[in-house]
């Protein structure tokens, strides 16, 4: 989680900078002087909500690829692992399966691998393609992201 933490601070650190030039700009006595400071402050307070939604985005990418990292590093093999972290890996690995063009042949090749991955007791390994984020992330993903992973939070 250390990565994540590096990433959300840094992040941070340069929205709190681009938000104090905002407030020097909106200043009466400003000492930032523009044109048309109406225009250009709109098109500062959208890039300063993007800059918000990439930390909340790079951070959630980051924080799940730091807690696949952790399962990885343990050395926990299938049975140990949580079951929810366990629904994700199968859930993904079957899909590599999934095609169009796939068949009968295919899919039994594909769950005779996972079962000798599962009886192997070798680590468990999820990988960052099972988070399943295509594009960008928006409220009602990250509430999905967290219920698959049965993480609760609490907004005080």
């Amino acid at each position: 989680m250390n990565r994540t933490i590096e990433l959300f601070n840094e992040r941070k650190s340069e929205i709190e900078f681009y938000f104090s030039i905002l407030v020097e700009i909106a200043a009466p006595n400003s000492t930032i002087k523009m044109v048309d400071n109406h225009r250009f402050a709109r098109i500062l307070k959208s890039n300063f909500l993007l800059m918000l939604y990439n930390l909340i985005e790079s951070c959630i990418r980051s924080g799940f690829e730091d807690i696949y990292s952790a399962v990885k590093e343990s050395g926990n093999p299938y049975p140990n692992v949580a079951e929810e972290l366990r629904d994700i890996w199968s859930n993904y690995e079957i899909s590599k399966a999934h095609k169009d063009t796939a068949n009968r042949q295919t899919y039994g090749k594909r769950v005779k691998e996972i079962i000798e991955q599962v009886i192997s007791n070798n680590p468990l390994v999820i990988t960052r393609e099972a988070l399943d984020i295509s594009g960008n992330l928006d409220a009602r993903q990250i509430r999905t992201l967290l219920d698959v992973h049965k993480i609760t939070f609490y907004v005080k």
